[in-house]
């Protein structure tokens, strides 16, 4: 569940963790732990892709990467911790993304 509401069962992601499922909220890395812990990885291989400056701490003080999405609603949000910053999905590239693991 998400806020109380209850999430729609996906083929599309193996394991959903919202606040409702851990006691400390961003940008404790609480939720990104039992995320790589259910899916049964290590941090340092998993990758989170942001929105928010919590996020970012948060993964990152898990041992994750992550990459920061910057919109016009968090322009002014500090995304220093992030691996590296985006300006849309479309930006993705999956070179740049396997060179944050070496």
């Amino acid at each position: 569940m998400a806020s109380g509401l209850p999430l729609p069962p996906t083929p599309h992601f193996d394991s959903i963790v919202t606040l409702d499922d851990v006691k400390n909220p961003k940008p404790s890395p609480e939720m990104f732990r039992k995320v790589c812990h259910e899916l049964g990885i290590k941090p340092g291989h998993a990758l989170v892709i942001e929105d928010g400056m919590y996020g970012i701490q948060g993964a990152k003080q898990c041992g994750m990467h992550s990459i920061g999405l910057r919109t016009k609603f968090n322009k002014y949000q500090d995304f220093s911790a992030a691996s590296m910053e985006i300006k849309s999905l479309g930006q993705l590239d999956v070179e740049k993304i396997k060179a944050l693991g070496e």
